[in-house]
């Protein structure tokens, strides 16, 4: 994983480098390098990473089940740390957002 990691690391530097990146791109950037790195247990750079998603506008997020997700993988990683009022925090607004997608007609 340490070769994943650190194409992450290269592909997060173009993307912080390019002012003209599109909010839906930067963000699924951010996401799928965020995983990455919690892949391949660099779990601070991950929190950081799906942070700075988390805090875009969900707007330009084509697939809501994404939101969903990163809230998700969130509640995971402060579920490591300890910190309960965050992981539940975040699996709630997972859950919340699961709840919005998968109607009960699914």
């Amino acid at each position: 994983m340490p070769e994943a990691t650190a194409r992450g690391e290269r592909i997060l530097e173009l993307v912080r480098g390019r002012a003209d990146l599109s909010p839906r791109a930067r963000f699924e950037y951010l996401y799928n390098i965020g995983n990455v790195m919690l892949i391949g247990e660099r779990v601070e750079e991950a929190e950081a990473l799906l942070l700075e998603a988390a805090a875009m506008e969900f707007d330009h997020v084509e697939k809501p089940s994404t939101q969903s997700a990163l809230h998700s993988n969130l509640g995971g990683i402060y579920g490591r740390k300890g910190d309960l009022e965050a992981e539940l925090r975040h699996y709630r607004i997972a859950l919340e957002l699961a709840e919005e997608i998968y109607a009960p007609n699914h």
